[in-house]
């Protein structure tokens, strides 16, 4: 069995050894910081150990980043879908309809008044 996690904690590991060595700061160093081993942190830059939620969070707090900076997320600039849409499952006919339905109900309703 491969003692790599998976291309996600590599890639994160990788990003917690720039932010280290960004900040000049040894693997003890930060070890200590993190109440763990020198080894332990070693395979968690590594990829070979998963990283918990509490080690994210103090590493956000020591480097004063995101935990999205941290994780690798990307935020997206446009939303995948319209919440109204995904309603529908995308079935964009059916969407077709309800909103065709419903700008007919609010002309009426304006018309009411």
């Amino acid at each position: 069995m491969s003692e790599k996690i998976d291309e996600t904690e590599n890639d994160m590991g990788e990003r917690i050894r720039l932010l280290r060595v960004s900040f000049k700061k040894t693997q003890k160093e930060v070890a200590e910081y993190l109440n763990i081993s020198q080894q332990t942190y070693s395979r968690i830059e590594r990829g070979k150990t998963p990283v918990d939620s509490a080690i994210v969070k103090q590493l956000c707090e020591l480097y004063g980043v995101s935990a999205d900076t941290l994780l690798g997320i990307k935020k997206r600039e446009e939303p995948k879908a319209e919440p109204e849409r995904m309603a529908f499952g995308g079935n964009e006919a059916e969407f077709e309809l309800f909103y065709k339905a419903w700008i007919d109900y609010k002309k009426n309703e304006g018309e009411k008044q």
